[in-house]
């Protein structure tokens, strides 16, 4: 189950929903967006003397910026792989946009 940030309205309810996973065996998720990472890479561009964002710059500052709230699976941690080389791998795999 995937939960966006605030995953319940109180303490008590997010207990509730975590208990509820744990017993039924369902792996509960909550995800946040930093939403300033577009502003790091504008602000990336502008010290590289540019006025536009490319996907470099968010690919150059994604790891660094989001790695820090992934809580990897125990089975990630056993074969030694960090939060950063995850979302490296994600971006490797999204193909960049094409405009037409």
């Amino acid at each position: 189950i995937g939960c966006e940030k605030p995953m319940a309205a109180s303490l008590t309810q997010a207990d509730q929903m975590v208990e509820q996973c744990r017993s039924g065996n369902v792996k509960l998720a909550v995800g946040d967006l930093d939403r300033n990472l577009p502003h790091y890479a504008q602000a990336r561009a502008a010290i590289d003397g540019r006025d536009f964002v490319t996907p470099d710059d968010v690919k150059a500052l994604a790891a660094p910026v989001l790695a820090h709230r992934m809580i990897l699976t125990s089975n990630s941690r056993v074969r030694g792989r960090t939060t950063k080389e995850t979302v490296q791998e994600v971006l490797s795999s999204v193909p960049v946009p094409i405009e037409r």
